[in-house]
């Protein structure tokens, strides 16, 4: 098995599998250079979570607001 990177679908399949898992040793293990990997995990996608409450008025968002800043310093 040749450790030289292409561009092919292959690179492209590891770039996404260790993205998907945040494991650098993936790739690191067949000789991609750690600077490497630590570029395509700047890259990956960021998961935006929303909350699905089209109406809330702006007292109630606050209110959510505050409880979800409670529940995230415990």
């Amino acid at each position: 098995m040749s450790t030289e990177l292409g561009s092919g679908p292959e690179t492209t399949g590891l770039v996404q599998r260790v993205q998907e898992t945040v494991d650098a040793t993936i790739a690191t293990c067949i000789g991609v250079p750690r600077s490497t990997v630590d570029s395509w995990l700047k890259r990956a996608p960021q998961v935006i979570t929303t909350v699905s409450r089209p109406r809330a008025s702006p007292s109630a968002l606050r209110l959510l607001g505050a409880k979800f800043e409670r529940t995230s310093r415990a």
